[in-house]
């Protein structure tokens, strides 16, 4: 196993995340980390103190790449509503390993919900990163016509952000491909359709 000093922090925090994704936090031991990351247990707790610093890290780790990603998503669409649907859409339509571990964030929250302070300020940080990228792309899509011009910006990436959780826990839960599609499209239609005085 590796020292300390002879191991990548970055590399071994995504593979950590990796394990913590699949299992979740109390089904995670000791071991299974230890095999995943490729280092000592001591150096595991000189790194990260406990099981529970490793895991605070490695999801802000994912809550980063997971921003990254929607924004990524977002920024290179053809439109500002075509990144909202590429989103859903690709939820929905996800397969395999994708479709069955879930979100690292969502499952966490179901698990752990606000019992851990330290957790849920992680997760509220990174909710209000992906509102507000949600948010913008909503105006954008206003500005452009895409979406109806009185249209509440925050009230519908709320709305976005909710259905996108929702579509994970579904497609998790054993949901098929179709019904989960079929969810994300009437979402869509509601964001084109929403009421004037919405």
């Amino acid at each position: 196993m590796a020292r300390p000093s002879e191991f990548d922090r970055d590399e071994v925090l995504l593979r950590a995340m990796e394990v913590f994704w699949c299992h979740g936090y109390e089904a995670t031991g000791m071991p299974a980390l230890v095999e995943a990351m490729g280092i000592g247990r001591q150096s595991l707790y000189n790194a990260f103190e406990s099981k529970r610093g490793l895991f605070l890290e490695a999801l802000k780790v994912y809550q980063s790449e997971r921003a990254k990603s929607l924004q990524k998503v977002l920024g290179s669409a053809p439109s500002p509503l075509a990144g909202i649907e590429t989103l859903l859409t690709s939820i929905a339509t996800s397969t395999g390993v994708a479709r069955t571990r879930g979100c690292l964030s969502v499952n966490t929250a179901t698990e752990i919900g606000v019992s851990d302070d330290e957790v849920a300020d992680i997760l509220r940080r990174g909710a209000q990163q992906s509102k507000a990228d949600l948010a913008a792309a909503v105006e954008a899509a206003k500005a452009q016509g895409e979406l109806p011009a009185a249209l509440d910006a925050q009230a519908a990436a709320e709305f976005v952000l909710t259905v996108m959780r929702g579509l994970r826990v579904s497609a998790k839960a054993g949901a098929a491909v179709s019904e989960t599609r079929n969810v994300a499209r009437m979402a869509l239609a509601a964001l084109r359709h929403a009421p004037s005085d919405s």
